[in-house]
């Protein structure tokens, strides 16, 4: 059986375990400039065991994201699912495979 994770460029596998895993593990509100390296590993770990897993873990830790408030900037607005929503605006050079985990956020997203 193929995880979530055998459908995505190695860069991109990469980018969405960080973001999905600072999601998951720092929450929506914080950004990636301000994680340490050993904060974005751990970051990167915890979104690639979510994809191993499944789309119910994936969903169940989005759940307990968006249940915490978001933090507030008076400069910048940042997105309701932070660096995910950062990523998926982005226009990647290794973007293949990216279709299929936007299907998943939409999925998310109307359930909700």
């Amino acid at each position: 059986m193929n995880s979530l994770s055998d459908q995505f460029s190695i860069p991109l596998l990469w980018r969405i375990s960080e973001a999905l895993g600072i999601t998951a593990v720092y929450g929506r509100s914080q950004r990636r400039s301000n994680l340490s390296f050993i904060e974005k590993r751990k970051a990167v770990l915890k979104g690639f065991e979510l994809l191993q897993i499944g789309e119910d873990a994936i969903f169940e830790a989005l759940a307990q994201a968006v249940q915490t408030p978001a933090r507030r900037s008076a400069y910048v607005l940042w997105p309701h699912f932070g660096e995910l929503q950062d990523l998926l605006h982005r226009n990647l050079d290794y973007c293949e495979g990216l279709e299929v985990f936007r299907t998943i956020l939409r999925s998310f997203i109307l359930e909700r």
